[in-house]
């Protein structure tokens, strides 16, 4: 599978900054019979029947994009899976332009290099900073 097949812009206005107040408030898209609607999470009772399944996706964001430049070329970098202190899996946006030993050159003397480049745009990175400093 290519993960780029999920790539698509989102205007930035539709994502979220921070929870919404009261939290059942927050937006919720249904698509029942084929129909769209724009609900909110206080509306999610009138939508469940007995015999459904509800599954939770409890995970939480982090601020994981970063701004780089290899050379003068620019490159999106979103991070989405730590290894170890220094080290990261993430996506590389425009893949094409990445290759291995890359370094890539973020503000605050923040670097990364390229170790491994997989399908998909998906990358590893070894940051020149570890930890709390990442």
């Amino acid at each position: 599978m290519d993960i780029l097949n999920f790539d698509y812009d989102l205007p930035s206005d539709l994502i979220a900054q921070k929870p919404s107040v009261p939290k059942d408030e927050s937006r919720l898209l249904s698509l029942i019979d084929s129909r769209y609607r724009n609900l909110t999470f206080s509306q999610l009772p009138s939508l469940i029947n007995s015999g459904d399944v509800l599954v939770i996706n409890d995970t939480k964001v982090i601020k994981a994009r970063l701004i780089g430049l290899i050379g003068n070329k620019k490159i999106t970098i979103t991070l989405h899976q730590n290894q170890n202190k220094t080290d990261w899996l993430a996506f590389s946006k425009p893949a094409k332009k990445v290759k291995e030993n890359d370094v890539i050159k973020f503000k605050n003397n923040l670097e990364a290099k390229i170790l491994k480049k997989n399908l998909g745009g998906e990358v590893l990175l070894s940051f020149n900073f570890s930890g709390s400093l990442l």
